[in-house]
């Protein structure tokens, strides 16, 4: 089986500004996104025509809208790409792979290419909602292709092959989730033995195929660290004190006219006060920590840096210029990994500006969180936590009330409350944040699934 799967999704997001894409002379990429997203703005997928790769702006299109019309809508001969209606099948073939909208598989008309599609879409369905197929998945296959002189195959052994892989395929992904030996379960029944071999030949792809999932998806992603939460503020302390209404500040009338005020962010910390004693003000002082925080994925040995620029500025009485009255106190601390650098700093009421840089070596995912403070001293509501898991972990599927599978096909085993037998192990609980992290990373955690199906692929000769 030879398939040209080109899965080509442009972001958007780096589209130029300009209205007019062909003034866009910095690369290809920003060209295609300039084209994308003129497309998708408009909805008209005839402004894909002067995009450097066509179907690419028009596969993206129907992608971005979940809706395969802009390629339904070609006709023979528009647009400098589309001549046939096997192209226009291929189009509506990556669409339903890239888009998991498989109420559309129908719409391919060539029965090759729809059976191909069913099986390239089993292991993209899996990695982004943990669904295995049952054996009667691969019922979909149509057959009925024409003979193809180019590979020699005849029809029937075409067909063969096509149920043969889907068969094995579907059983190699229903072993790595539940375990036991479903490679040579009942499905081995459906398999086309032709030559009294290819029988043992599909069990023995089945066999292949389910130690490299295990090997493979581990060696991807077993390295990983993913962000699932960002937490602000997680003690919920009070952010602001003012004499006279916060209970316990400074009771005594003496201080009227005393209070500090926080603010907490991912991307700052910051502090305002003003020292006030018997109506006389000290001092009246603004201190912030600009923080550049970790990314959203961490992998084995990146050197991550984490840096903090210390800032402020005020007025005081001669008594209290330059000292430490008012002042912040700032640090980086990591639970998880050994943090070096200029972990440390603070600022008083000389407003000496300091620039922090700290790392640390991210390590191997052997345990299950990794965390990342950035705080304030003597101030509770002054932190923010970065707190990362395991991306195996973060692979776990969301629960299907927070997802969106209602194009997945009913021959997909759904049922993840309970484990397929009574020896599987149950999946893992998972924490506050991770059906957003799911949706929010699911682009990153596909390519580097995608990686390992294209390898999957290649032991059925796709």
């Amino acid at each position: 089986m030879k398939v040209a799967l080109v899965m080509i999704l442009l972001l958007s997001s780096l589209a130029s500004a300009a209205t007019d894409c062909s003034k866009v002379e910095t690369s290809f990429l920003d060209k295609q996104a300039c084209y994308n997203k003129l497309a998708k703005d408009s909805g008209d997928h005839k402004d894909c025509f002067s995009a450097p790769a066509v179907t690419a702006c028009i596969v993206n299109l129907a992608v971005e809208t979940t809706d395969p019309a802009p390629i339904l809508t070609l006709t023979e001969g528009e647009g400098p790409s589309i001549y046939t209606a096997k192209d226009r099948d291929r189009l509506l073939q990556q669409y339903v792979t890239m888009s998991m909208d498989m109420d559309s598989l129908d719409l391919i008309k060539d029965p090759k290419i729809h059976d191909e599609t069913l099986i390239l879409s089993l292991p993209i369905i899996y990695a982004n909602f943990g669904l295995v197929p049952t054996v009667g998945y691969c019922d979909e296959i149509k057959g009925g292709y024409e003979f193809d002189p180019r590979y020699g195959n005849t029809v029937e052994e075409d067909e063969a092959d096509m149920l043969n892989n889907c068969l094995a395929y579907s059983a190699a992904l229903r072993q790595h989730r539940d375990g036991g030996d479903e490679c040579h379960g009942n499905w081995t029944k459906k398999t086309v033995d032709l030559y009294g071999r290819w029988r043992k030949d599909a069990i023995d792809d089945c066999v292949n195929l389910s130690k490299y999932l295990s090997k493979g998806i581990q060696e991807l992603l077993g390295a990983s660290w993913v962000l699932v939460d960002t937490k602000i503020n997680p003690a919920g302390a009070p952010t602001t004190f003012v004499v006279g209404e916060t209970p316990g500040y400074y009771s005594s009338p003496r201080f009227d006219g005393k209070w500090a005020k926080y603010t907490v962010s991912p991307t700052s910390l910051g502090m305002s006060e003003r020292d006030v004693d018997h109506g006389f003000e000290n001092y009246k002082t603004s201190f912030t920590a600009a923080l550049t925080g970790p990314p959203p994925i961490l992998k084995e040995g990146e050197n991550i840096t984490l840096s903090a620029h210390l800032s402020g500025s005020g007025t005081s009485t001669e008594q209290y210029a330059g000292g430490c009255s008012s002042a912040i106190r700032f640090e980086y601390r990591v639970d998880g990994a050994s943090i070096k650098g200029n972990t440390k700093g603070t600022i008083c009421m000389d407003f000496k500006e300091q620039t922090l840089d700290s790392h640390f070596i991210v390590p191997r995912a052997t345990r299950r969180n990794l965390t990342v403070d950035a705080f304030l001293w003597n101030c509770g509501a002054c932190n923010v936590r970065w707190i990362y898991m395991r991306a195996l972990d973060v692979m776990i599927p969301p629960d299907p009330i927070d997802i969106d599978d209602s194009n997945i096909p009913s021959d997909f085993i759904a049922d993840l409350d309970e484990p397929a037998d009574a020896g599987a192990e149950e999946p893992a609980a998972k924490g506050g944040g991770i059906v957003s992290t799911v949706k929010g990373v699911l682009s990153g955690i596909k390519g580097a699934a995608s990686s390992a199906i294209s390898r999957i692929r290649g032991l059925f000769g796709i």
